[in-house]
C-alpha cells in the first residue's frame, strides 16, 4: 500500500537522480495472520485466537520532495476470519470470529533509503463481526505501519512490505472486537 514512496523515491540502479513528483495508482494484495478477540459482557473476555486476513486494495497517491514522501488514499475489501468448529458438534469454537467489509484508508510514507520506505496508515472498515457469542454490529477502525522494499521485474516495479495493524470496533451493547494483524503486502506498477 504505502510501498509507492519507496517505489518512486528509489534511485535507479543506473545512478540517475529520482524523477519528478507525481501522481500514481497502485493495486495490491495484503495477506497475513490476525489475532482477534471479543470482549464485553456477552463475549469471551480474554478469549482470542489466530486466524487469517486478506485485503485487495487500490491506492491513489501523490508524491512530494522529489518523490521522497507520499500522501494517499486507498480503497479495498478486507476479510479477517477464524471460523473453527468443534469436530464433534460443528459448533463454532469460543474464539471464532469473522469480519469482512470495504475499506477506506489514508496513508503517509517516507523513503528511508534507496528503494525502501516506512509508512503509517489510518482508516475504517465497514461491516459487522460474527462471533461464537453473536454478531457485533459495528465497523472497525484501523491503524498500522509497514516497511517496504521495491524491486524491478521486467516492466514492473513491485513492492513487498511487512506490516503490523491494529483494528478495533466501536461498542455494540457492551461488546467489541479487537485484532492485531501481521501482514505481507505486494503491490505493483508499470516502471517508466
Amino acid at each position: 500500500m504505502i510501498v509507492v514512496a519507496a517505489l518512486l523515491a528509489a534511485t535507479p540502479a543506473s545512478g540517475a537522480p529520482p524523477g519528478s513528483d507525481g501522481l500514481g495508482f497502485v493495486p495490491g494484495i495484503r495477506v497475513g495472520a490476525v489475532k482477534g478477540s471479543v470482549d464485553g459482557v456477552n463475549g469471551l473476555p480474554g478469549g482470542s485466537g489466530w486466524g487469517s486476513t486478506y485485503e485487495l486494495h487500490a491506492d491513489l497517491l501523490k508524491t512530494y520532495g522529489h518523490d521522497r514522501y507520499a500522501l494517499g488514499a486507498a480503497v479495498g475489501y478486507l476479510s479477517q476470519s477464524k471460523m473453527d468448529r468443534d469436530p464433534n458438534t460443528f459448533v463454532l469454537a469460543p474464539d471464532a470470529f469473522d469480519h469482512s467489509g470495504f475499506t477506506l484508508t489514508g496513508f503517509a510514507a517516507a523513503a528511508i533509503a534507496p528503494r525502501n520506505s516506512v509508512s503509517l496508515r489510518l482508516g475504517v472498515v465497514s461491516g459487522a463481526t460474527d462471533t461464537a457469542s453473536g454478531r457485533i454490529d459495528a465497523g472497525l477502525y484501523r491503524v498500522g505501519g509497514q516497511l517496504t522494499h521495491v524491486f524491478t521485474v521486467s516492466l514492473f516495479d513491485l513492492a513487498l512490505a511487512l506490516g503490523v495493524e491494529y483494528f478495533t470496533s466501536s461498542d455494540d451493547a457492551g461488546r467489541g472486537y479487537h485484532a492485531t494483524a501481521l501482514t505481507v503486502d505486494l503491490t505493483g506498477a508499470l516502471a517508466f
